[in-house]
């Protein structure tokens, strides 16, 4: 199976340490560092679970050229995060050309979109991207933090939280009467799949 992937991607690195005491220079914990690490996020992290889950599939990515590094400061103890610091990075949004050269070159059998709202991915392009697929028989799966719209809805599939869910609501969508599939998850709790329009909780 050949499979393109459009989306976001950064760097999560964590710093794990001890807070030993307080500060005596204002309110706040004194951070000592003992270990490091990181992974990829955002698209990276859907990269690495495609390889995982169906590692004879061709993957093919188009990422942003500057990686976001999101990094973490974690107490050893208490696992708690005390303190995230995000060094986002800018980059054009993905060109149609570059898109068009990838799919004449791959020839995927699914094209999957993972959009973190940070510029690479826009209504636009994602839009023209869907269209394309829609018009080549290639199936589309949309993972997306942005407001769903008339870009969308070619999508084979798309997938969004809870909290995008009702975002979705304010803006005066409804989402479940858009799409032939959309599956919403709420972290580790029921997951729901909305088929033309009918609710199905798993």
């Amino acid at each position: 199976m050949r499979i393109l992937l459009a989306g976001d991607h950064c760097l999560d690195r964590w710093i794990i340490g001890d807070t030993p005491r307080a500060s005596p220079e204002g309110p706040y914990m004194v951070f000592t560092p003992l270990s490091s690490g990181s992974n990829a996020g955002m698209g990276g992290n859907v990269e690495a679970n495609l390889r995982s889950l169906a590692p004879d599939a061709q993957v093919t990515v188009l990422f942003p050229e500057a990686v976001t590094t999101k990094t973490r400061y974690v107490d050893r103890k208490s696992n708690y995060h005390l303190l995230r610091v995000d060094e986002d990075a800018k980059s054009p949004p993905l060109s149609a050309a570059r898109f068009i050269d990838a799919l004449e070159a791959d020839r995927p059998d699914l094209v999957l979109i993972s959009d973190y709202a940070k510029g690479h991915l826009t209504p636009d392009n994602m839009g023209a991207i869907l269209l394309l697929c829609e018009n080549r028989d290639i199936p589309t799966a949309v993972d997306t933090k942005g407001i769903l719209g008339p870009w969308s809805r070619p999508a084979t599939v798309v997938k969004i939280n809870q909290v995008e869910f009702e975002a979705q609501l304010l803006a005066g969508i409804k989402p479940w009467m858009e799409f032939k599939n959309l599956v919403v998850t709420n972290g580790g709790e029921l997951v729901i799949i909305y088929q033309n329009g009918s609710e199905t909780p798993i």
